[in-house]
């Protein structure tokens, strides 16, 4: 059984605008006209989708660059909750 690559981008047509207010952000989506509260760390990630489309690999690879981390499982497992919870807050979605 083999597991499908699915690519990763912000929902074509939003406009997100980002306000940073030190250890959180807030983000506000025109789209929707939903406004978002995140931690630093996921805002990176969202912006980092904002400007490529990427497999959840790739983003892991430059999340961990950006950051200095190691790429292990622990923040594989992270990337893989954030890009679920952008997901089920449509703020992204998979394009094929």
């Amino acid at each position: 059984m083999s597991t499908k690559i699915i690519t990763w981008r912000v929902i074509q047509g939003s406009d997100l605008l980002f306000v940073n207010w030190g250890s959180e952000v807030i983000v506000y989506n025109s789209l929707s006209g939903e406004t978002h509260q995140m931690d630093v760390f996921s805002a990176t990630v969202l912006e980092q989708l904002m400007s490529n489309n990427y497999i959840e690999e790739a983003l892991l690879n430059d999340i961990c660059r950006l950051y200095s981390l190691d790429n292990n499982s622990e923040n594989q497992q992270l990337i893989a909750l954030i890009i679920n919870n952008f997901d089920q807050l449509g703020l992204i979605e998979p394009c094929y």
